[in-house]
């Protein structure tokens, strides 16, 4: 299942509600560099676009959960938009690349690496296309 991390925001606008992670960049800070200090503030991991492998599972603080992508709760700004635009760009890799591969546990079966398809691509794969 894919999931999407988000955490409640703790402040207006839309305090209370779920958004992804983020923050502001500091001066001379590239983009990447600011994601990577949020998240290792914030969660234990330096991943985003739900890169984390299935054999990972990173302590999150209270305020931030998993959601699976196929049923997330109201989300504030554009951010189920982001979101779902981050589940179609990694449909798309997953067909051009082995990034399957990358996002399965160091050991894996060819079943599990068929499921873990199966979740990202949102329909059922043959082994033989792996």
């Amino acid at each position: 299942m894919l999931s999407v991390l988000l955490w409640q925001r703790a402040r207006d606008p839309f305090a209370g509600a779920w958004c992804l992670p983020g923050g502001y960049l500091e001066p001379g800070e590239t983009l990447e560099e600011s994601i990577r200090r949020h998240l290792a503030v914030k969660v234990d991991a330096t991943a985003y676009l739900g890169l984390v492998r299935t054999d990972v599972d990173p302590v999150v603080p209270a305020d931030t959960a998993w959601h699976p992508l196929e049923s997330l709760p109201p989300i504030a700004f554009d951010h189920e938009r982001i979101a779902l635009a981050g589940r179609d760009r990694l449909r798309a890799k997953l067909g051009y690349t082995n990034l399957g591969f990358a996002l399965a546990p160091e050991t894996f079966t060819m079943a599990e690496l068929r499921d873990l398809y199966a979740a990202a691509l949102g329909h059922d794969v043959s082994p033989t296309n792996l």
